[in-house]
């Protein structure tokens, strides 16, 4: 028998169990399999050490794709590595057949051999991944410090958070050295951190912004706690600055969404009178037919009011205000078109009947004083040519000379 049978104690059970349940299928790339490690390496030595030194170099390689998500990059790559890491493992589970009573365990040559191939196979192609993922990498991870920086500059990060600008700004320099230097993977740790800290910023002028728009608008009293606890996380936040970057991060999110929880509180309430008063308005619009007169303006008005109760139904305080103060400005200006046109129709209507009525009573005095013999010419009891007789009455100015 060669080496690949030496005979093995009993307590080889442990990995057994390990190997076959930590290793049935490749994991996500996503996720590093810590149990691959949890095996005492004393025991896989005296299997094979080619066979852990090999294994150990697959999973090193395996991390560092992981780490810098590297996998995204070379999908079909990442994908036979894994595979291949999954056979390997399988197979180095079956190397070691659990040992019963005085019976020794023994190492599959097969088994043995598909695990060495399998992990050979995973390390060249995680290989592949790590080098030629690199360069993308880099570059999606420069254009993301670019734009985390410009948004800090524009949130007014600069003037507001001189200091702290510096500091992300150290940390992006740091990284471009090491990107010089050719640490492609120091350069993105680096970068990484100046990332964080600009995002930290743009958050800090968020919650500052909001706490402005709440103290303006008076929120405060909508939802006291929140906002007692918004304050507290952005003061822990600028405390973790520079030093525990993730966790100021981490708080200083977490003090814009409660800063939005009581602007959202402060809306909701504005909300209520808001729609109170839109529906007032388009009532005063039913009363005069606003819908008949102006069907597409009133349509329109209406639709308005229906998105802003949209709104309101998904928690969206501050579109659903909005929404109802614009529906309310729409209500109110067919209100005033209609009821402007109404109102000179009427007095249209009330000139035409005091003019028919004048020229009505000039006609009669007309007759009883100088009466027309019946049947002479031009007379006719016709009401058309009566009406025609007085929408064509002599002008005011002229009655006069009669």
């Amino acid at each position: 028998m060669t080496k690949r049978k030496i005979l093995l104690i009993a307590g080889c059970t442990v990995l057994i169990l390990f190997a076959f349940n930590s290793c049935k299928s490749a994991p996500k790339a996503e996720e590093v399999d810590e149990s691959v490690h949890a095996t005492d390496d004393q025991e896989l030595k005296e299997i094979d050490s080619a066979l852990i030194s090999l294994r150990d170099k697959m999973e090193t390689l395996r991390e560092d794709c992981v780490k810098y998500r590297l996998g995204s990059y070379r999908p079909e790559d990442w994908q036979k590595a894994e595979t291949a890491r999954g056979d390997g493992l399988a197979a180095m589970a079956r190397v070691v057949t659990e040992a019963q009573g005085d019976v020794g365990a023994f190492i599959s040559a097969e088994d043995y051999d598909n695990a060495i191939v399998s992990f050979n196979e995973a390390i060249e192609s995680y290989e592949t991944v790590l080098i030629e993922g690199r360069d993308a990498f880099i570059d999606d991870v420069s254009q993301e410090l670019i734009r985390e920086r410009e948004a800090a500059i524009a949130a007014g990060a600069p003037a507001f958070y001189p200091q702290q600008f510096n500091q992300a700004r150290q940390s992006e320099q740091k990284a471009l050295e090491a990107l010089e230097a050719g640490d492609a993977f120091a350069a993105y740790d680096e970068a990484q951190i100046a990332i964080m800290r600009y995002k930290v910023l743009q958050r800090g002028m968020e919650a500052i912004a909001l706490k402005k728009l709440i103290d303006d608008k008076d929120f405060e009293q909508y939802d006291s706690d929140s906002y007692a606890l918004a304050g507290v996380k952005f003061n822990e936040a600028a405390d973790a600055y520079g030093t525990a970057d993730a966790g100021a991060l981490d708080l200083a999110n977490e003090s814009v969404a409660l800063y939005k929880k009581v602007k959202n509180a402060g809306y909701q309430e504005l909300s209520r009178d808001m729609r109170a008063q839109t529906l007032e308005i388009r009532a005063l619009c039913d009363s005069i037919k606003a819908s008949r007169a102006m069907s597409g303006a009133y349509s329109g008005a209406n639709g308005l009011l229906t998105k802003a109760d949209a709104f309101g139904k998904a928690d969206d305080w501050e579109a659903a205000y909005n929404g109802y103060s614009q529906a309310s400005v729409a209500f109110t200006d067919v209100y005033q078109q209609v009821s402007l046109k109404k109102h000179v129709a009427d007095t249209a209507m009330s000139a035409a009947r005091s003019s028919q009525e004048y020229s009505s009573e000039l006609a009669k005095k007309a007759d009883e004083e100088a009466p027309l013999p019946e049947g002479a010419e031009g007379f006719s009891d016709d009401s058309e040519i009566l009406k025609n007789l007085e929408s064509n009455a002599t002008p005011v100015e002229s009655r006069e000379e009669l």
